[in-house]
């Protein structure tokens, strides 16, 4: 164990019994200074100052060390605080980049599912429209196509109706000319008749007439 000096076994004194003692040693006569004990007793007690003085500084050192811990502590409450309210922003900026994207992404979907509905729509009616324009060119279609048949029947009964009325008109001619043919043979007959001798007449052959021609004609076939 550590040798512990005596001095700690006296009454400590304080500074101003301290400066008396000395001030009355610096009064006695130097007989009184140069007895032994009295020399120990001041080397005891320069030990003893000694060791209150060590004890002193290592309190204001403690005190220094406590200082300096409570300095360094608080300056790492505050890096810390510093550090939670970085992380608590970045966490906040996190959250509302989070979030912002969040709302485009939903707004982006929104946008495609209208543009989607809108194309549908789109595609739905322009297939309506092109419905509704094959089914109007059909029935155009079929309207000219009746009608081209309409207007060829009407042209070829037309047509048909002209030859019969050529027909008609040309054996209407015919038969006119016929006639006057049968007019002029019989005009003719009967001026014969007329200039020929009285027993000469009757002689002749009879004109054919268009009844004579009919009944032989009948005949023949």
């Amino acid at each position: 164990a550590q040798h512990r000096p005596q001095s700690w076994r006296l009454p400590r004194q304080g500074p101003r019994r301290e400066a008396v003692s000395e001030e009355a040693q610096q009064q006695q006569p130097v007989s009184e200074q140069e007895k032994p004990w009295r020399a120990m007793a001041r080397e005891l007690e320069e030990m003893s100052r000694q060791s209150r003085k060590r004890a002193e500084d290592r309190q204001t050192g403690t005190h220094q060390a406590d200082v300096r811990a409570a300095e360094a502590e608080a300056q790492a409450r505050a890096e810390r605080a510093e550090r939670e309210e970085l992380e608590r922003k970045r966490r906040l900026d996190e959250e509302y980049a989070r979030e912002r994207r969040a709302r485009e992404e939903k707004r982006f979907e929104e946008r495609q599912q209208r543009e989607l509905r809108r194309m549908q729509k789109e595609t739905e009616e322009a297939r309506k429209r092109r419905k509704e324009q094959e089914e109007w060119e059909a029935e155009v279609r079929r309207k000219f196509k009746e009608e081209a048949r309409v207007m060829e029947e009407a042209k070829q009964k037309d047509q048909r109706k002209l030859e019969e009325n050529e027909q008609d008109t040309q054996a209407e001619i015919n038969r006119q000319q016929e006639q006057r043919e049968q007019r002029r043979r019989e005009e003719t007959y009967h001026q014969r008749e007329q200039q020929a001798p009285a027993g000469e007449r009757h002689g002749g052959a009879e004109p054919r007439t268009a009844h004579s021609r009919g009944r032989n004609g009948a005949r023949a076939s």
